[in-house]
């Protein structure tokens, strides 16, 4: 304090002193922490749905099938086979449906009945006391009306080109 002054007048003299302002984030930082919490979610939900065997890969195709292409699309979906082996490691079928498994042919129709892509089942996966088997055929050609698909010599199961070309070709056997 200078001489003469009483203390009333060292306060008021005394420039306030600013507060310190609050730190803001670098704005690019928002935009990187909501890109990265979407990028750790996708992941989250693709380890999920492939340790649950939601989607177990679709199967190789057989050299009979052309890649798919402009005029094409890759049929895919599930085969749950009832009657198969309980042991570990991959199953298949038992009895009279040992030829349901992985390899096994499976065949795309067009809606006049010729055959027009070829492809194979996955290996398949132990869902409780049933095996369920991925099917992904590619190279079939894109068509009005509906197309047919037979596993090994099990049948034809008729499904609408809509259905077909969004992957939701369902089938169960025994």
């Amino acid at each position: 304090m200078l001489p003469g002054m009483t203390e009333e007048h060292a306060v008021a003299d005394t420039p306030p002193v600013d507060a310190v302002p609050a730190r803001r984030r670098p704005a690019w930082k928002i935009p990187l922490a909501i890109v990265t919490g979407l990028v750790v979610a996708a992941a989250a939900v693709g380890l999920a749905r492939g340790l649950s065997g939601e989607d177990a890969g679709p199967a190789t195709p057989t050299s009979g099938s052309p890649a798919a292409g402009p005029d094409t699309f890759a049929l895919s979906g599930h085969l749950t086979l009832k009657q198969s082996s309980v042991t570990s490691g991959p199953c298949s079928g038992t009895g009279g449906y040992q030829d349901i498994h992985e390899g096994a042919t499976v065949t795309v129709y067009d809606g006049g009945g010729r055959a027009v892509a070829t492809g194979s089942l996955a290996a398949g996966m132990r869902v409780g006391l049933y095996c369920r088997f991925s099917v992904w055929v590619t190279g079939v050609p894109v068509g009005p009306g509906s197309y047919q698909v037979e596993v090994s010599h099990r049948g034809k199961a008729t499904l609408s080109a809509e259905d077909a070309q969004a992957g939701k070709y369902e089938a169960s056997l025994g």
